[in-house]
Protein backbone atom coordinates (compact mmCIF):
# COMPACT_ATOMS: atom_id res chain seq x y z
CA UNK A 1 0.00 0.00 0.00
CA UNK A 2 2.93 2.21 0.85
CA UNK A 3 4.49 1.60 -2.64
CA UNK A 4 1.03 2.16 -4.14
CA UNK A 5 0.96 6.22 -2.75
CA UNK A 6 4.41 6.62 -3.73
CA UNK A 7 3.56 6.04 -6.85
CA UNK A 8 0.49 7.76 -7.40
CA UNK A 9 2.04 10.89 -5.73
CA UNK A 10 5.08 10.61 -8.69
CA UNK A 11 2.51 10.51 -11.06
CA UNK A 12 0.81 13.57 -9.10
CA UNK A 13 4.12 15.17 -9.29
CA UNK A 14 5.41 14.42 -12.64
CA UNK A 15 2.01 15.83 -13.96
CA UNK A 16 2.62 19.18 -11.94
CA UNK A 17 6.69 19.43 -13.18
CA UNK A 18 4.91 19.81 -16.62
CA UNK A 19 2.08 21.66 -15.92
CA UNK A 20 4.53 24.00 -13.90
CA UNK A 21 6.42 25.27 -17.15
CA UNK A 22 2.79 25.32 -18.99
CA UNK A 23 1.42 27.81 -16.03
CA UNK A 24 4.67 30.27 -16.31
CA UNK A 25 3.39 33.10 -18.67
CA UNK A 26 6.13 34.66 -20.74
CA UNK A 27 4.82 37.94 -22.20
CA UNK A 28 3.12 37.12 -25.68
CA UNK A 29 2.56 33.89 -24.94
CA UNK A 30 -0.78 32.22 -25.85
CA UNK A 31 -3.64 31.87 -23.15
CA UNK A 32 -3.39 28.07 -22.02
CA UNK A 33 -6.04 25.63 -21.85
CA UNK A 34 -4.97 23.40 -19.11
CA UNK A 35 -3.06 24.65 -15.47
CA UNK A 36 -0.52 23.83 -13.24
CA UNK A 37 -3.23 22.14 -10.80
CA UNK A 38 -5.12 20.23 -13.83
CA UNK A 39 -1.83 19.29 -15.24
CA UNK A 40 -1.34 17.55 -11.78
CA UNK A 41 -4.70 15.80 -11.92
CA UNK A 42 -4.07 14.50 -15.32
CA UNK A 43 -0.67 12.69 -14.36
CA UNK A 44 -2.50 11.46 -10.85
CA UNK A 45 -5.29 10.36 -13.67
CA UNK A 46 -3.33 8.36 -15.35
CA UNK A 47 -2.01 6.63 -12.30
CA UNK A 48 -4.92 5.73 -10.96
CA UNK A 49 -6.71 4.35 -14.23
CA UNK A 50 -3.78 2.08 -14.88
CA UNK A 51 -3.90 0.55 -11.35
CA UNK A 52 -7.83 0.26 -11.63
CA UNK A 53 -6.96 -1.29 -15.11
CA UNK A 54 -4.31 -3.71 -14.58
CA UNK A 55 -6.13 -5.02 -11.15
CA UNK A 56 -9.73 -4.68 -12.16
CA UNK A 57 -10.48 -4.68 -15.30
CA UNK A 58 -8.42 -3.10 -18.37
CA UNK A 59 -11.27 -1.53 -20.01
CA UNK A 60 -11.69 1.35 -17.21
CA UNK A 61 -8.34 1.87 -18.58
CA UNK A 62 -9.24 2.49 -22.15
CA UNK A 63 -12.47 4.33 -21.02
CA UNK A 64 -10.67 6.74 -18.70
CA UNK A 65 -8.37 7.72 -22.10
CA UNK A 66 -11.18 8.20 -23.96
CA UNK A 67 -12.90 10.51 -20.95
CA UNK A 68 -9.53 12.34 -21.13
CA UNK A 69 -9.37 13.11 -24.92
CA UNK A 70 -13.05 14.22 -25.02
CA UNK A 71 -12.41 16.13 -21.66
CA UNK A 72 -9.33 18.23 -24.00
CA UNK A 73 -10.92 18.20 -26.94
CA UNK A 74 -14.39 20.14 -25.68
CA UNK A 75 -11.79 22.29 -23.77
CA UNK A 76 -9.73 23.09 -26.97
CA UNK A 77 -12.92 23.60 -29.17
CA UNK A 78 -14.58 26.20 -26.35
CA UNK A 79 -11.29 28.21 -25.94
CA UNK A 80 -10.86 28.44 -30.04
CA UNK A 81 -14.40 29.82 -30.18
CA UNK A 82 -13.40 32.67 -27.74
CA UNK A 83 -10.47 33.25 -30.07
CA UNK A 84 -7.52 33.17 -28.05
CA UNK A 85 -4.99 31.83 -30.20
CA UNK A 86 -4.70 28.62 -28.92
CA UNK A 87 -1.86 25.93 -29.96
CA UNK A 88 -2.19 22.80 -30.13
CA UNK A 89 1.02 21.72 -27.88
CA UNK A 90 -0.77 21.95 -24.40
CA UNK A 91 -3.11 19.22 -25.08
CA UNK A 92 -0.41 17.28 -26.70
CA UNK A 93 1.46 17.69 -23.42
CA UNK A 94 -1.68 16.35 -21.35
CA UNK A 95 -1.53 13.21 -23.44
CA UNK A 96 1.80 13.01 -22.57
CA UNK A 97 1.50 13.47 -19.08
CA UNK A 98 -1.53 11.14 -18.43
CA UNK A 99 0.78 8.42 -20.15
CA UNK A 100 4.00 9.05 -17.66
CA UNK A 101 1.24 8.77 -15.06
CA UNK A 102 0.97 5.26 -16.41
CA UNK A 103 4.12 4.39 -16.61
CA UNK A 104 5.03 5.10 -13.14
CA UNK A 105 1.95 2.72 -12.29
CA UNK A 106 3.45 -0.47 -14.71
CA UNK A 107 6.94 0.35 -12.86
CA UNK A 108 9.07 2.68 -15.34
CA UNK A 109 9.16 5.07 -12.53
CA UNK A 110 12.84 6.06 -14.49
CA UNK A 111 11.54 6.27 -17.40
CA UNK A 112 8.62 8.69 -17.22
CA UNK A 113 10.77 11.31 -14.59
CA UNK A 114 12.97 11.17 -17.40
CA UNK A 115 10.76 11.66 -19.94
CA UNK A 116 8.98 13.93 -18.05
CA UNK A 117 11.84 16.30 -17.47
CA UNK A 118 12.84 16.11 -21.26
CA UNK A 119 9.32 17.49 -22.31
CA UNK A 120 9.22 20.05 -20.05
CA UNK A 121 12.48 21.10 -20.97
CA UNK A 122 11.18 21.36 -25.06
CA UNK A 123 8.02 22.99 -23.42
CA UNK A 124 10.39 25.99 -22.17
CA UNK A 125 12.85 25.97 -25.12
CA UNK A 126 9.60 27.23 -27.42
CA UNK A 127 10.96 30.90 -27.99
CA UNK A 128 14.57 29.32 -28.57
CA UNK A 129 13.73 26.63 -31.41
CA UNK A 130 11.44 29.90 -32.70
CA UNK A 131 14.83 31.78 -32.81
CA UNK A 132 16.91 28.91 -34.37
CA UNK A 133 14.46 28.41 -36.80
CA UNK A 134 13.90 32.05 -38.24
CA UNK A 135 17.65 31.95 -38.40
CA UNK A 136 18.48 28.68 -39.87
CA UNK A 137 18.19 29.10 -43.78
CA UNK A 138 16.19 26.90 -46.26
CA UNK A 139 19.07 25.49 -47.80
CA UNK A 140 20.44 24.35 -44.28
CA UNK A 141 17.82 22.71 -43.58
CA UNK A 142 18.13 20.82 -47.10
CA UNK A 143 21.69 20.15 -46.46
CA UNK A 144 21.19 18.71 -43.02
CA UNK A 145 18.62 16.50 -44.24
CA UNK A 146 20.70 15.05 -46.98
CA UNK A 147 23.90 14.83 -44.33
CA UNK A 148 21.23 13.03 -42.40
CA UNK A 149 19.82 10.54 -44.81
CA UNK A 150 23.72 10.02 -46.20
CA UNK A 151 24.32 8.68 -42.60
CA UNK A 152 21.84 6.65 -41.65
CA UNK A 153 21.25 4.84 -44.75
CA UNK A 154 24.62 4.83 -46.49
CA UNK A 155 26.94 4.55 -43.52
CA UNK A 156 25.45 1.23 -41.97
CA UNK A 157 25.66 -0.49 -45.08
CA UNK A 158 29.15 -0.03 -46.38
CA UNK A 159 31.37 -2.38 -46.60
CA UNK A 160 33.84 -2.16 -43.04
CA UNK A 161 36.35 -4.23 -44.78
CA UNK A 162 39.53 -2.52 -46.38
CA UNK A 163 40.93 -2.31 -50.00
CA UNK A 164 43.74 -1.29 -51.59
CA UNK A 165 47.53 -1.48 -51.10
CA UNK A 166 47.80 -2.05 -47.85
CA UNK A 167 45.05 -2.15 -46.86
CA UNK A 168 44.78 1.35 -46.54
CA UNK A 169 41.18 1.89 -47.47
CA UNK A 170 38.30 1.24 -45.63
CA UNK A 171 34.97 2.84 -47.39
CA UNK A 172 33.04 2.63 -43.79
CA UNK A 173 35.66 3.79 -41.77
CA UNK A 174 36.47 6.89 -44.22
CA UNK A 175 32.76 7.86 -44.60
CA UNK A 176 32.70 7.84 -40.62
CA UNK A 177 35.74 10.12 -40.24
CA UNK A 178 33.70 12.53 -42.94
CA UNK A 179 30.90 12.62 -41.27
CA UNK A 180 32.40 13.45 -37.50
CA UNK A 181 34.32 16.13 -39.22
CA UNK A 182 31.23 17.86 -40.56
CA UNK A 183 28.97 17.36 -37.62
CA UNK A 184 31.62 18.92 -35.10
CA UNK A 185 32.06 21.91 -37.80
CA UNK A 186 28.67 22.27 -37.88
CA UNK A 187 28.03 22.22 -33.80
CA UNK A 188 30.48 25.56 -34.49
CA UNK A 189 28.46 26.87 -37.69
CA UNK A 190 25.08 26.82 -36.24
CA UNK A 191 26.78 28.42 -32.79
CA UNK A 192 28.24 31.43 -34.84
CA UNK A 193 25.18 31.93 -37.01
CA UNK A 194 23.00 31.79 -33.50
CA UNK A 195 25.42 33.63 -30.86
CA UNK A 196 28.09 34.82 -32.29
CA UNK A 197 27.98 37.95 -34.04
CA UNK A 198 25.13 39.25 -32.17
CA UNK A 199 27.56 38.54 -28.51
CA UNK A 200 30.89 40.21 -29.85
CA UNK A 201 34.20 38.57 -30.69
CA UNK A 202 34.75 36.36 -27.73
CA UNK A 203 31.78 34.05 -28.75
CA UNK A 204 32.42 34.03 -32.36
CA UNK A 205 35.87 33.15 -31.96
CA UNK A 206 34.86 30.54 -29.95
CA UNK A 207 32.94 28.55 -31.80
CA UNK A 208 34.30 29.75 -34.94
CA UNK A 209 37.44 27.40 -33.54
CA UNK A 210 35.09 24.73 -34.07
CA UNK A 211 33.86 25.12 -37.27
CA UNK A 212 37.22 26.32 -38.95
CA UNK A 213 39.85 27.96 -37.27
CA UNK A 214 41.61 29.04 -40.62
CA UNK A 215 38.34 30.66 -41.96
CA UNK A 216 37.67 32.62 -38.53
CA UNK A 217 41.29 33.31 -39.13
CA UNK A 218 41.64 34.73 -42.22
CA UNK A 219 38.26 37.05 -41.31
CA UNK A 220 39.51 38.60 -38.52
CA UNK A 221 42.80 39.62 -40.43
CA UNK A 222 41.25 40.99 -42.84
CA UNK A 223 38.88 43.14 -40.45
CA UNK A 224 42.70 44.05 -39.30
CA UNK A 225 43.80 45.79 -41.99
CA UNK A 226 43.13 48.88 -40.08
CA UNK A 227 44.70 50.02 -36.96
CA UNK A 228 41.66 49.90 -34.48
CA UNK A 229 40.72 46.65 -32.53
CA UNK A 230 44.27 44.94 -33.19
CA UNK A 231 44.78 43.38 -29.76
CA UNK A 232 40.96 42.37 -29.60
CA UNK A 233 41.40 40.90 -33.04
CA UNK A 234 44.20 38.95 -31.93
CA UNK A 235 42.63 37.43 -28.79
CA UNK A 236 39.84 36.69 -31.22
CA UNK A 237 42.34 34.88 -33.59
CA UNK A 238 44.61 32.95 -30.95
CA UNK A 239 41.35 31.89 -29.08
CA UNK A 240 40.00 30.36 -32.20
CA UNK A 241 43.70 28.44 -32.39
CA UNK A 242 43.35 27.21 -28.84
CA UNK A 243 39.81 25.77 -29.79
CA UNK A 244 41.61 24.23 -32.67
CA UNK A 245 44.04 22.44 -30.38
CA UNK A 246 40.88 21.02 -28.11
CA UNK A 247 39.26 20.15 -31.61
CA UNK A 248 42.18 18.13 -32.29
CA UNK A 249 42.53 16.47 -28.68
CA UNK A 250 39.20 15.30 -29.16
CA UNK A 251 39.25 14.18 -32.82
CA UNK A 252 42.72 11.77 -31.83
CA UNK A 253 40.94 10.45 -28.59
CA UNK A 254 37.51 9.48 -29.97
CA UNK A 255 39.49 7.48 -32.94
CA UNK A 256 41.66 5.73 -30.28
CA UNK A 257 41.88 7.25 -26.69
CA UNK A 258 45.35 5.47 -25.93
CA UNK A 259 46.80 8.06 -27.50
CA UNK A 260 45.75 10.85 -24.80
CA UNK A 261 49.13 9.79 -22.39
CA UNK A 262 50.80 10.86 -25.44
CA UNK A 263 49.09 13.92 -26.37
CA UNK A 264 48.06 15.44 -23.34
CA UNK A 265 50.89 16.86 -22.23
CA UNK A 266 52.54 18.37 -25.52
CA UNK A 267 48.88 20.04 -26.11
CA UNK A 268 48.70 21.18 -22.48
CA UNK A 269 51.97 23.15 -23.48
CA UNK A 270 50.74 24.75 -26.41
CA UNK A 271 47.47 25.36 -24.96
CA UNK A 272 48.77 27.16 -21.84
CA UNK A 273 51.46 29.25 -24.24
CA UNK A 274 47.92 30.93 -26.20
CA UNK A 275 46.41 31.22 -23.15
CA UNK A 276 48.99 33.37 -21.78
CA UNK A 277 49.31 35.27 -24.90
CA UNK A 278 45.29 35.72 -24.95
CA UNK A 279 45.23 36.90 -21.32
CA UNK A 280 48.34 39.57 -22.47
CA UNK A 281 46.20 40.73 -25.42
CA UNK A 282 42.39 41.03 -23.93
CA UNK A 283 44.00 42.57 -20.74
CA UNK A 284 45.48 45.61 -23.19
CA UNK A 285 42.66 45.89 -25.16
CA UNK A 286 41.38 49.15 -25.01
CA UNK A 287 37.70 48.01 -25.88
CA UNK A 288 36.20 44.67 -24.29
CA UNK A 289 34.10 43.68 -27.26
CA UNK A 290 34.17 44.06 -30.86
CA UNK A 291 31.08 46.32 -32.63
CA UNK A 292 28.85 44.47 -34.21
CA UNK A 293 30.51 43.93 -37.76
CA UNK A 294 29.98 41.35 -41.02
CA UNK A 295 32.29 38.68 -39.94
CA UNK A 296 32.89 35.95 -42.05
CA UNK A 297 31.00 33.67 -41.91
CA UNK A 298 31.56 30.07 -43.11
CA UNK A 299 30.39 27.46 -45.18
CA UNK A 300 27.84 25.14 -44.02
CA UNK A 301 30.14 21.88 -43.57
CA UNK A 302 26.93 19.47 -44.07
CA UNK A 303 26.86 20.38 -47.77
CA UNK A 304 27.86 17.55 -49.76
CA UNK A 305 30.08 18.85 -52.04
CA UNK A 306 32.21 19.81 -49.02
CA UNK A 307 31.63 16.95 -47.30
CA UNK A 308 32.52 14.66 -50.42
CA UNK A 309 35.88 16.92 -51.10
CA UNK A 310 36.93 16.19 -47.41
CA UNK A 311 36.79 12.95 -48.02
CA UNK A 312 38.66 12.70 -51.33
CA UNK A 313 41.27 14.62 -49.57
CA UNK A 314 41.00 12.10 -46.35
CA UNK A 315 41.19 9.25 -49.25
CA UNK A 316 44.82 11.06 -50.92
CA UNK A 317 46.09 11.51 -47.30
CA UNK A 318 45.48 7.85 -46.71
CA UNK A 319 47.22 6.68 -49.70
CA UNK A 320 50.21 8.59 -49.50
CA UNK A 321 51.03 7.96 -45.68
CA UNK A 322 50.68 4.48 -46.64
CA UNK A 323 53.37 5.32 -49.69
CA UNK A 324 56.00 7.68 -47.40
CA UNK A 325 55.12 5.00 -44.35
CA UNK A 326 56.43 1.88 -46.66
CA UNK A 327 59.76 4.32 -48.04
CA UNK A 328 60.38 6.45 -45.58
CA UNK A 329 59.15 4.95 -41.74
CA UNK A 330 58.13 7.61 -39.52
CA UNK A 331 59.95 9.71 -40.91
CA UNK A 332 57.29 10.01 -44.05
CA UNK A 333 54.89 10.35 -41.68
CA UNK A 334 56.11 13.19 -40.37
CA UNK A 335 56.57 14.37 -43.82
CA UNK A 336 53.08 14.33 -44.98
CA UNK A 337 51.81 15.28 -41.87
CA UNK A 338 53.56 18.61 -42.46
CA UNK A 339 52.34 18.85 -46.32
CA UNK A 340 49.02 18.21 -45.23
CA UNK A 341 48.24 20.55 -42.32
CA UNK A 342 49.13 23.06 -44.84
CA UNK A 343 46.17 23.47 -45.85
CA UNK A 344 44.18 21.07 -43.41
CA UNK A 345 44.79 19.36 -40.20
CA UNK A 346 41.56 16.90 -39.93
CA UNK A 347 42.63 14.26 -42.17
CA UNK A 348 46.29 13.70 -41.40
CA UNK A 349 44.99 13.68 -37.16
CA UNK A 350 42.24 11.00 -38.13
CA UNK A 351 44.22 9.47 -40.64
CA UNK A 352 47.73 8.82 -38.09
CA UNK A 353 45.45 8.43 -35.17
CA UNK A 354 43.20 5.45 -37.07
CA UNK A 355 46.44 3.65 -38.09
CA UNK A 356 48.21 3.73 -34.60
CA UNK A 357 45.51 1.36 -33.25
CA UNK A 358 47.79 -1.28 -35.27
CA UNK A 359 50.15 -0.27 -37.62
CA UNK A 360 52.02 2.86 -36.22
CA UNK A 361 53.14 3.39 -32.68
CA UNK A 362 51.28 5.14 -30.60
CA UNK A 363 54.64 7.81 -29.91
CA UNK A 364 54.88 8.52 -34.04
CA UNK A 365 51.60 8.84 -34.34
CA UNK A 366 51.54 11.62 -31.68
CA UNK A 367 54.58 13.13 -32.89
CA UNK A 368 52.61 13.58 -36.29
CA UNK A 369 49.64 14.95 -35.15
CA UNK A 370 51.62 17.40 -33.04
CA UNK A 371 53.60 18.82 -36.10
CA UNK A 372 50.36 18.90 -37.80
CA UNK A 373 49.23 21.21 -35.13
CA UNK A 374 51.96 23.53 -35.45
CA UNK A 375 51.97 23.66 -39.02
CA UNK A 376 49.30 24.67 -39.59
CA UNK A 377 49.14 26.85 -36.81
CA UNK A 378 51.90 28.67 -38.15
CA UNK A 379 50.51 28.89 -41.70
CA UNK A 380 47.61 30.64 -40.42
CA UNK A 381 49.99 33.22 -38.49
CA UNK A 382 51.50 34.00 -41.27
CA UNK A 383 47.97 34.72 -43.20
CA UNK A 384 47.60 37.29 -40.65
CA UNK A 385 51.21 38.65 -41.05
CA UNK A 386 50.40 39.07 -44.36
CA UNK A 387 47.27 40.55 -43.93
CA UNK A 388 46.70 42.76 -41.01
CA UNK A 389 47.82 46.11 -40.11
CA UNK A 390 51.73 46.58 -38.22
CA UNK A 391 50.48 46.56 -34.86
CA UNK A 392 48.57 42.43 -35.62
CA UNK A 393 51.91 41.78 -37.06
CA UNK A 394 54.00 42.53 -33.76
CA UNK A 395 51.50 40.88 -32.34
CA UNK A 396 51.26 37.58 -33.94
CA UNK A 397 55.11 37.59 -34.75
CA UNK A 398 55.74 37.49 -31.25
CA UNK A 399 53.34 34.51 -30.38
CA UNK A 400 54.85 32.33 -33.12
CA UNK A 401 58.28 33.01 -31.93
CA UNK A 402 57.10 31.74 -28.66
CA UNK A 403 54.80 28.65 -29.84
CA UNK A 404 57.40 27.74 -32.11
CA UNK A 405 60.22 27.65 -29.36
CA UNK A 406 57.72 26.16 -27.05
CA UNK A 407 56.96 23.36 -29.97
CA UNK A 408 60.86 22.36 -30.89
CA UNK A 409 61.58 22.20 -26.68
CA UNK A 410 58.30 19.87 -26.63
CA UNK A 411 59.24 17.49 -29.40
CA UNK A 412 62.81 17.25 -28.45
CA UNK A 413 61.66 16.72 -24.78
CA UNK A 414 59.70 13.71 -26.01
CA UNK A 415 62.59 12.23 -27.76
CA UNK A 416 64.85 12.64 -24.91
CA UNK A 417 62.21 11.00 -22.54
CA UNK A 418 61.53 7.54 -24.97
CA UNK A 419 64.75 7.18 -25.78
CA UNK A 420 65.47 6.83 -21.67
Amino acid sequence: MDNLLLDMLLSLILGILIGLERGVRKEGDDYEIVGIRTFGLIGLFGGISTYIGITYNIAFFAVSFFSLSLFLLTLYVMELKIKRGVGATTVMAAFITYILGSLVLLGEKTIAASLAVIVTLLLSLKPRLHYFIKRIAQEELYAILKFLLITVVILPFLPNKAYGPGNFFNPYQVWFFVVLVAGISFIGYVFVKLFGQERGLILTSIFGGIASSTALTLSLARLGKSEGYSNLLTVGILISWFIMFQRILAISLIINIDLIKFLLFPFCILSAVILIFIAVYWFNAKENRLLQTDLILFNNPLQLKTALAFGLILLLIMFLTYIFRIYFGSLGIYAISIISAITDVDAITLTVSSLSKEEISHNVAANAIFLAAIVNTVVKGLFVILMSNKKMKKNILLVLSIFLLTGMFVIIFNEFVNTI
